[in-house]
């Protein structure tokens, strides 16, 4: 699994839409009351999980995003899988480049390939 851009619901920024437009929060209702992001993305443990942020990105709080991984880690550790998450931050906003599309295509390629 890839994903970009997560951080807790605390932290998305001032910037971005409102939490209540959020995809978690519109497809799960009341999720949000008993889980966040970080929590949510963990149940994914211990396949791997790929997580890109960007340093300039102003919806995404970078000490929010930092939390988020500090609560995921234990984890993927606990599952002896703590080489599955990767979390990586770009000198970017909010958005996709070519460099971090390629990224992703190693990963995949690392764990989607048969052996």
């Amino acid at each position: 699994m890839a994903m970009l851009c997560l951080s807790q619901t605390r932290c998305i920024g001032e910037n971005g839409a409102g939490l209540e437009s959020q995809a978690f929060s519109m497809l799960l209702p009341g999720l949000k009351q008993y889980m966040d992001y970080p929590d949510i993305a963990s149940l994914t443990a211990p396949r791997p999980l790929l997580l890109f942020n960007g340093v300039q990105d102003p919806l995404f709080d970078r000490q929010g995003t930092e939390d988020a991984y500090q609560v995921m880690r234990p984890v993927w550790e606990s599952q002896q899988a703590g080489s599955h998450l990767v979390t990586r931050w770009w000198e970017v906003p909010h958005l996709f480049t070519r460099d971090m599309q390629a990224d992703v295509l190693i990963f995949f390629d690392k764990h989607l390939k048969k052996q």
